[in-house]
């Protein structure tokens, strides 16, 4: 027969390796999950690439850069419209 303390351990080690485990296991099935949802959204919106303008596009659309709306971190704001 084992003796107690012994069959303590091997109880409390075998458990503790199962919970290891089981999170590896968890940790890649999120990760999958994750890179699934990420492909996703790409596939999704890929049809949504910005427009670029030209400067002379952007001169025209805001009447030459006529009327500030304000400023942000970036630079200064135009009112511009498209059609």
């Amino acid at each position: 027969m084992v003796p107690k303390v012994k069959l303590n351990a091997l109880v409390a080690q075998q458990t503790t390796f199962q919970h290891q485990l089981l999170y590896i296991l968890l940790q890649f099935k999120m990760e999958a999950e994750d890179e699934s949802r990420i492909e996703k959204f790409l596939e999704d919106y890929k049809r949504m690439k910005p427009t670029r303008f030209t400067y002379t596009n952007i001169k025209r659309i805001t009447n030459g850069f006529s009327e500030s709306l304000g400023e942000g971190a970036h630079g200064v704001v135009f009112k511009g419209m498209l059609s």
